[in-house]
């Protein structure tokens, strides 16, 4: 990894991306969230442990760019989306009909948006 580097994560691979750059304090260029995670769906969510981190009060160093996709999901990722918007401040889009940005609800597996989000950043070779 080095200050060029992208990170895309989708719904609980976002937690771990979040998680994993606050813990270890490393910086990328740009982090991109798609449906990201982090209120578990249940109370027996085998992901519960993986959501277990906390979120910083000041927005933290972790990327140059944060950008969060976001669409008509279910209820606890619209509530991650709210805690992630608070901690780290990102550029937040909007799709409509989207869900989940899964297959099945998208009937496609172009995402325009995501490969514009990442063509667009401004890495030094």
């Amino acid at each position: 990894m080095t200050e060029n580097t992208v990170l895309v994560g989708h719904s609980c691979g976002a937690a771990f991306f979040v998680r994993w750059l606050l813990e270890t304090q490393q910086r990328v260029k740009k982090l991109i969230l798609v449906a990201p995670a982090k209120i578990p769906e249940t109370e027996d969510d085998t992901r519960k442990d993986l959501y277990n981190f906390e979120l910083p009060s000041e927005v933290p160093h972790i990327a140059d760019e944060v950008v969060l996709f976001t669409s008509n999901d279910f209820p606890h990722h619209l509530q991650s989306v709210v805690l992630y918007t608070k901690a780290l401040a990102p550029t937040v889009i909007k799709l409509e009909n989207k869900g989940h940005f899964l297959f099945f609800q998208t009937k496609t597996n172009a995402f325009p948006e995501l490969l514009e989000e990442v063509l667009a950043t401004n890495c030094e070779l």
